[in-house]
């Protein structure tokens, strides 16, 4: 096809959604339900991206694929949503980006982002060892990332998603724990920001005396995002320094963080550990 000219997009288009469509147009001629079915599935794409301040496929790295792919891990953690889903939706990101680019190197394995179709987790995520979580906060800080090093902290103490983490307010935040005993999470949050997106979250006395270290640490800035820097690069910047060292202690990802925080609530509401879900002989969840 011709493109539109420009370099946004690729040449595809000003919009990301629409440039989408066109390049698997352009890829699968004449094969309409195979264009209509990514294309459905690539403007959920493009509405997270937007989330994430991301305007343009030139912007999409793997390690913003890396981002979107713990996103979803972290709602099929919640039951909202199916693993075939999500790896659809990653598969199309792999097939759109592909016929934008005109090249695969920007790809993420489906399966191994968010598991197998019939995984069912039935051991506690390594989020739950605050060992393992504060030997790998130690490491990035030995290695000059305490920025890296605090989201890692702040998604485990408050089950927070690696942009709420990035985003929170450290001198509000502390400020509503002395006063309140809990932090209400605004920004960053999934969707955007409106009071059907705020969520309270209480704060111990040791995740309280934490973020009072933190909050002196940062001094007057406001969160942990570099002044000057855009969110999609402090995301970009986090997912290199600490995947390697995710790995290094056998964590998965922030997304491990948060399911971590939650066992940790669910025990301090209930007086007992998470049940784990564990599918029955027949495939049926038990």
């Amino acid at each position: 096809m011709t493109k539109h000219g420009g370099s946004r997009n690729f040449g595809f288009g000003k919009q990301i959604a629409y440039a989408g469509h066109k390049a698997l147009e352009a890829l699968y001629q004449g094969h309409f339900a195979t264009v209509a079915a990514h294309s459905n599935r690539w403007r959920q794409v493009c509405r997270w991206c937007r989330e994430q301040g991301v305007r343009d496929a030139r912007e999409i790295s793997r390690d913003v694929l890396q981002v979107y792919a713990e996103d979803l891990a972290d709602q099929i953690e919640r039951d909202e949503m199916a693993v075939a889903y999500a790896q659809n939706l990653l598969s199309t990101c792999n097939v759109v980006l592909g016929a934008l680019r005109g090249d695969r190197s920007v790809r993420i394995a489906p399966a191994a982002a968010v598991g197998r179709r019939t995984a069912i987790r039935t051991v506690p995520p390594a989020g739950l060892v605050w060992d393992l979580v504060l030997a790998a906060a130690g490491a990035l800080h030995e290695r000059g990332h305490q920025r890296a090093a605090a989201a890692v902290m702040l998604a485990r103490h408050f089950g927070l998603r690696m942009r709420e983490a990035a985003f929170l307010d450290l001198q509000g935040a502390h400020a509503q724990a002395v006063q309140t005993g809990g932090i209400v999470i605004t920004e960053g949050t999934k969707g955007g920001r409106g009071r059907e997106r705020e969520r309270l979250i209480p704060v111990s006395d040791t995740a309280a005396s934490w973020l009072a270290t933190v909050r002196h640490q940062q001094g007057a800035a406001r969160n942990i995002i570099p002044a000057g820097m855009a969110w999609i690069t402090f995301c970009r910047h986090l997912h290199a320094v600490v995947v390697p060292v995710f790995h290094q202690h056998s964590l998965v990802g922030f997304h491990d963080l948060r399911a971590g925080y939650a066992c940790d609530r669910y025990a301090h509401l209930t007086g007992a550990s998470r049940p784990l879900r564990r599918r029955t002989p027949s495939g049926r969840q038990g």
